[in-house]
């Protein structure tokens, strides 16, 4: 918890949840898929939602959480939990879309990143 992080309330701002939430999955993409972070990322975000359970103050220490429940042609659904010392503060998912930037558009996961993420996290 950084004290710039704090919003006038004293709390940590709402936002900041989802870059706490954006650095587990980028540690995901990194320690389990194995993908070259930044250059191999191909994902895009299509939506994300965060139900927001408590506040999170300065010097409180948080773990974040973060899995794949569900793999697509070229989507893959997620969830995740943020809890401090007094239990969950927040927890949401989304889906995210295996995408070419060039072309701008979803295209197939690629078979290899599909059997690692199933495999880590059971997906059948």
């Amino acid at each position: 918890m950084r004290f710039r992080e704090l919003d006038a309330l004293g709390h940590v701002n709402h936002a900041v949840y989802l870059t706490y939430v954006e650095q587990a999955r980028t540690m995901y993409f990194r320690d389990v898929m194995r993908l070259d972070v930044p250059d191999e990322l191909r994902w895009v975000m299509a939506t994300q939602r965060c139900d927001y359970l408590a506040p999170l103050a300065f010097a409180d220490l948080v773990d974040v959480g973060w899995r794949l429940t569900g793999l697509g042609r070229s989507s893959a659904q997620f969830e995740f939990e943020l809890v401090s010392g007094a239990g969950p503060v927040a927890r949401g998912g989304g889906v995210m879309v295996w995408a070419d930037p060039r072309a701008g558009r979803a295209i197939p996961m690629p078979e290899e990143l599909r059997r690692i993420a199933a495999e880590f996290d059971d997906l059948r």
